[in-house]
């Protein structure tokens, strides 16, 4: 991708996010989406389904929901709450040992 080449120097380069959106439904499109129609919504790769992916991992990884909050910039914590129940500790073990 030309927009990464700038990088390779180390420089800093201010690209504007239309752009990397642009840019990045290419490479989404031809890595993920081959054969979906461009309306379903549901199954296409998009970037927001790194942001979504990064979410995840780190919910699994067992990372506290207020920091995944903070390191997604959600302002509200209902964003976050999502992804609660991907951690490992969400609280089955408790109500399994009292026998409910």
């Amino acid at each position: 991708m030309e927009l990464l080449k700038n990088l390779e120097d180390d420089a800093m380069v201010e690209v504007p996010s239309r752009t990397v959106r642009r840019k990045m439904k290419v490479f989404f499109d031809d890595l993920f989406n081959q054969g979906l129609d461009s309306s379903d919504r549901k199954n296409r790769a998009v970037i927001h389904s790194l942001k979504h992916t990064f979410a995840s991992l780190l919910a699994i990884s067992g990372t506290p929901i207020f920091t995944i909050q903070k390191l997604m910039n959600h302002r509200d914590i209902q964003s976050t709450i999502r992804y609660a129940k991907l951690a490992p500790d969400s609280g089955k073990e408790a109500v399994i040992d009292m026998g409910i």
